[in-house]
C-alpha cells in the first residue's frame, strides 16, 4: 500500500507467539504505516526545553499508538523501550497527563509483533527482554487500570500461538523463553502482592491466571519462587473460599512451581506461616468438601505438602504450632480405626424393640490435644470393641461411599507421614495416633477383608503396597506400638500367603528393618519365621531381590541368638546357605553381588561360633565353598570372605581343610591363592612397581598417603560382560527412541560399597589367615611365594 508520504511499503505480519517463523504468515499483506521519528519523541521527553510540556508528551504517545495499533514493529523495540521508561519516570514523578496514552500504548503490545524484513526476528529478538522489563515496570504505579493492562498484556503474550499444528503442541512456547531473560515475572508477582493488600479480587484473579500461563516454564518457576510468589499463592489458598472457581488454579500454579523448580522452590517455603496456610486449606476441604472436585483438590494439596517436605528444612514446620501433621494423621486413618460394629448394634436394637440407628460410618477418637485445638467433630461416640480404638471424644469424618479419590487420599497421606517421620519431633505425634494399627489393618487377616471390601478391587493391591512402604519407615521408629499390635505376626502370615513379587519384597523390607529391635528375633523365630524364609529361599519363583532380603533377615535373626541358630540347623538352613555360597552370573542376567554378600554375612553370624553349626557346615564342605568363592568373587567380596575364614579357622578341623583345597580351574592351593591376593593388594596400594620391587625403602609396608585406591570394577568383570551380552541379545540395550545405550554405570549402592572396601587393607586379612593355619607346611609354594 502507498503511505501518506507516497512511498510503497510491504509489511509482513508474523506473530511473535508463533513457534515457527512462517506459521503465522498468511500471505503478504500491504499495510499503511505512518512514519514517526521516535528519536524526536525521545528528545521531546529529555530536552530541557520540552521536558515539562506534558501535553505534547501525551500527544506524541497517542501518535505512537496510532502507528502501532495493529502491532509493534520489531525494529522499533529499542526506542520504544526508552520511551516507556521515560513515560514511567514522568508518571512516578506525579504527572498523570500521559496516563491515558500510556494505557493505550501498553495495549498495543498485546498484538502480534510485526517485521518489515524476514531477518528482523533474528536481529531484533534480543531487544525483547528489555522491552518486557520496561513494560511490566508500570505495575509500580498506583493506577489500578494500568496494573490490569500490564497483567493482561503479559498473559496474552505468554499463551502459545493459537494456530499451531497439533504435532507442535508440546513445543516450548518461545515467548516464555523471552520472559526468562527479563524481569517480567518479578513485576507480575508485585502486582499480585498489591492486589492482595488492596483486596482487589478482580486483579487477583487476572494475576493468578497470568501466573498459571507462566508457570509451565521451569526457569520462570524459579523466578516465581525467588520473587515470593509461593508465599502469596499459599496465602491465597489458605484464605480463599474453597468453592471459588479460581481456587484450583492457584493450587495448580503452586504445583507447577514445586514440580518444575524442584528443591529450590521447596526451600522457599521457609516460614511456618506458608505451611499454616496449606494446613488451613487442607483442613477445610477434608472436613467440609464433599464434591468430587473437592476431593481431587484435597489430594492435590497433599501432593504439594509432599513436595515441600522433601526439603529437610521444611519438615519442622509441619509440627507445632501449625499441627499440620496432626491434621494429616487425623484424616488418613479415621475410617480404619472404628469400623461399624453392625452386629452388636443390631442385636441391641432388636432386643430393645427399636430401630437400628447405628452410625454406619463409624467414628475415630482423636487425641485430647486435637480435640482441644479443633474441637469435637460430633457427639461422643461409644467405644468400639476394636483394640485399635481409643476412648474419648470422637471426631467424625464420614465417608459414606468410598471412592478412588478417598483411597488416593490415604496413599498420599501415608507417603507424607513417612517422609515427615524422619524428623525427631514427629515420632511422638505419630505415636499419639493409631497410625501403625491403621496400616496393619490392611495386612492383618482379621481386619483385611473388612477394610479392603470397601475399595474397588483393582486398587486393593496399591493400598496394601503403600501400607507396607509406610510400615517399613514408621515401624522401626515405634517398635513398642508395632509389637503391641502383633506386627511381626501380621507380616509373617501375610508373607506366607503372598505370591506377588512386589508385595513379598515390601513385606520382607518391613521385617528387615524391624527384626533387630527389642526381642523380635526370638518372637519371629518362635512364630516359625525361619521356616517361612527358608521356603522362599528354596522356591524357584523367588527373585534374587527376595532371596537377598531372606538371607539378610536370617542373618539378623541368628546374630547372638542360639535358639534361632539351632532352629536354622534343624530346618536344613545350613545346606541351603551352602548352595548360595557362589558367585555365578551364568544362571541369571542379574549380578548376585548382594545375595553373595548376604550369604557370607549369614554364615558368619549363624554358623561361626556355634560348634554344632560349624560341624554341619564342615559336613557340606563349607570351607571349600568359601575358598571357591574367594577365587572368583569380585574384589569387594573377597575381604568379607577372608574375615569369615579367619574366624572359622579357630576350628582346627576347618584349618586343616585349608591345606587340602585346590582350585578346580588352576589347581593352585589355598596358600598360593592367598599370596596372590596379597601381591595384588600391594600393587593396588603402589607399594611395589611392575617388576615387584619395593617403591619406598623407608616405609615398605605402609601405603603412601595418596595411594591409588583402585578396585576392579564390575564393568571389567566377566559377569558384567555376560550381563551386557544377554541384554544385547534381548534388545534391552536399545531404548524406544532407537538410539543404543550401554549399561556403563554401576548402581549407586555398588559404588558406595566399593568406596568403603577400598579403605580396608586386604593384606591384614591374608596375614590373619596364615596366623591361624600356620606359615609352614605349604610345600607347593614357589621361591617367590615363600619370600
Amino acid at each position: 500500500t502507498q503511505s501518506t508520504w507516497g512511498r510503497t511499503e510491504v509489511v509482513v505480519f508474523v506473530s511473535f507467539m508463533d513457534h515457527t517463523s512462517a506459521s503465522g504468515f498468511n500471505g503478504t499483506q500491504a499495510v499503511a504505516s505512518g512514519e514517526l521519528d521516535l528519536d524526536r519523541v525521545i528528545e521531546l521527553f529529555q530536552s530541557k526545553h520540552t521536558c515539562e510540556l506534558y501535553d505534547r508528551h501525551a500527544s506524541a504517545l497517542r501518535k505512537i499508538v496510532r502507528m502501532c495499533c495493529d502491532g509493534i514493529y520489531m525494529d522499533q523495540l529499542d526506542k520504544l523501550t526508552t520511551i516507556l521508561g521515560l513515560a514511567l519516570d514522568e508518571l512516578m514523578s506525579g504527572q498523570p497527563t500521559v496516563l491515558p496514552a500510556v494505557r493505550e500504548l501498553l495495549q498495543c503490545a498485546q498484538q502480534p509483533f510485526k517485521k518489515k524484513k524476514a531477518s528482523d526476528e533474528i536481529h531484533y529478538a534480543k531487544l525483547l527482554p528489555a522491552f518486557w522489563t520496561s513494560l511490566t515496570r508500570f505495575v509500580e504505579h498506583d493506577d489500578r487500570d494500568l496494573k490490569f493492562i500490564v497483567v493482561d498484556t503479559v498473559a496474552a503474550c505468554s499463551k502459545p500461538f493459537e494456530q499451531q499444528k497439533p504435532e507442535d503442541a508440546k513445543v516450548e512456547n518461545r515467548n516464555l523463553a523471552i520472559f526468562e531473560r527479563s524481569d517480567a515475572v518479578t513485576y507480575i508477582i508485585e502486582a499480585l502482592r498489591y492486589a492482595q493488600d488492596s483486596a482487589d479480587e478482580q486483579l487477583i484473579n487476572a494475576t493468578i491466571l497470568c501466573i498459571r500461563d507462566l508457570s509451565v516454564n521451569a526457569l520462570l518457576c524459579g523466578q516465581i519462587a525467588d520473587a515470593g510468589g509461593l508465599y502469596l499463592m499459599s496465602k491465597q489458598v489458605g484464605q480463599s473460599d474453597i468453592r471459588d472457581e479460581l481456587y484450583p488454579v492457584v493450587v495448580e500454579c503452586i504445583w507447577n512451581v514445586l514440580e518444575l523448580d524442584g528443591t529450590h522452590a521447596a526451600s522457599k517455603f521457609e516460614s511456618q506461616e506458608m505451611v499454616f496456610y496449606l494446613r488451613e486449606a487442607y483442613h477445610r476441604i477434608a472436613q467440609d468438601g464433599y464434591r468430587q472436585q473437592d476431593k481431587i483438590l484435597r489430594n492435590e494439596i497433599l501432593v504439594l505438602a509432599s513436595y515441600i517436605a522433601k526439603w529437610d528444612g521444611n519438615k519442622r514446620f509441619f509440627m507445632s504450632p501449625t499441627d499440620f501433621l496432626d491434621v494429616i494423621l487425623m484424616f488418613s486413618i479415621t475410617d480404619e480405626l472404628s469400623p461399624p460394629n453392625k452386629n452388636t448394634s443390631s442385636q441391641k436394637a432388636a432386643a430393645a424393640g427399636e430401630e437400628d440407628v447405628s452410625d454406619l460410618n463409624g467414628s475415630y477418637s482423636a487425641p485430647d490435644k486435637y480435640n482441644a485445638t479443633y474441637g469435637s467433630g460430633g457427639s461422643p461416640s461409644s467405644p468400639s470393641k476394636s483394640p485399635m480404638n481409643k476412648t474419648g471424644n470422637g471426631f467424625k469424618m464420614g465417608i459414606p461411599v468410598p471412592t478412588v479419590d478417598d483411597l488416593e487420599l490415604k496413599k498420599f497421606s501415608w507417603i507424607l507421614i513417612s517422609e515427615l517421620s524422619t524428623e525427631p519431633e514427629a515420632i511422638p505425634i505419630i505415636a499419639e495416633y493409631s497410625f501403625i494399627p491403621a496400616l496393619l489393618s490392611y495386612i492383618d487377616w482379621s481386619h483385611v477383608q473388612e477394610n479392603l471390601s470397601r475399595w474397588p478391587k483393582p486398587y486393593v493391591y496399591d493400598t496394601q503396597l503403600q501400607s507396607l512402604k509406610a510400615l517399613s519407615v514408621v515401624a522401626p521408629l515405634l517398635p513398642e506400638t508395632y509389637q503391641e499390635f502383633n506386627g511381626n505376626m501380621c507380616m509373617l502370615h501375610f508373607l506366607s500367603a503372598q505370591q506377588d513379587e512386589a508385595l513379598r519384597v515390601m513385606t520382607l523390607r518391613v521385617l528387615h528393618n524391624t527384626v533387630s529391635l527389642l526381642d523380635f528375633p526370638m518372637e519371629i523365630g518362635e512364630a516359625g519365621g525361619i521356616e517361612i524364609l527358608l521356603k522362599l529361599l528354596q522356591s524357584a519363583e523367588s527373585s534374587i531381590r527376595v532371596k537377598e532380603l531372606c538371607v539378610s533377615i536370617l542373618s539378623k535373626l541368628c546374630t547372638n541368638c542360639a535358639p534361632n541358630q539351632r532352629q536354622l540347623r534343624k530346618k536344613g538352613g545350613i545346606e541351603i546357605l551352602r548352595k548360595y555360597l557362589r558367585y555365578d552370573t551364568a544362571e541369571s542376567i542379574e549380578i548376585p553381588i548382594f545375595l553373595t554378600l548376604a550369604t557370607v554375612d549369614c554364615i558368619w553370624n549363624s554358623v561361626i561360633g556355634n560348634k554344632r553349626n560349624e560341624s554341619a557346615f564342615l559336613d557340606v564342605e563349607g570351607v571349600h565353598g568359601l575358598l571357591d568363592l574367594l577365587e572368583v568373587a569380585p574384589e569387594m567380596i573377597k575381604r568379607q570372605v577372608l574375615s569369615c575364614l579367619v574366624d572359622f579357622f579357630n576350628n582346627r578341623k576347618a584349618a586343616k581343610l585349608f591345606h587340602d583345597w585346590h582350585s578346580e580351574k588352576t589347581m593352585e592351593s589355598a596358600a598360593q591363592l592367598s599370596i596372590r591376593l596379597y601381591v595384588s593388594e600391594e600393587q593396588r596400594l603402589d607399594l611395589v612397581d611392575e617388576k615387584g620391587c619395593i617403591t619406598n625403602l623407608y616405609r615398605p609396608i605402609a601405603p603412601p598417603k595418596e595411594a591409588k585406591q583402585k578396585i576392579k570394577s564390575l564393568e571389567d568383570s566377566k559377569g558384567f560382560e555376560r550381563l551386557f551380552n544377554a541384554l544385547k541379545e534381548t534388545g534391552s540395550t536399545t531404548p524406544r527412541n532407537g538410539r543404543p545405550s550401554t549399561p556403563s554405570k554401576e548402581p549407586e549402592n555398588v559404588k558406595r560399597l566399593t568406596n568403603q572396601v577400598t579403605e580396608v587393607d586386604l593384606r591384614e586379612k591374608v596375614y590373619a589367615v596364615f596366623s591361624k593355619v600356620g606359615f609352614s607346611g605349604h610345600n607347593d609354594l614357589s621361591l617367590f611365594e615363600r619370600q
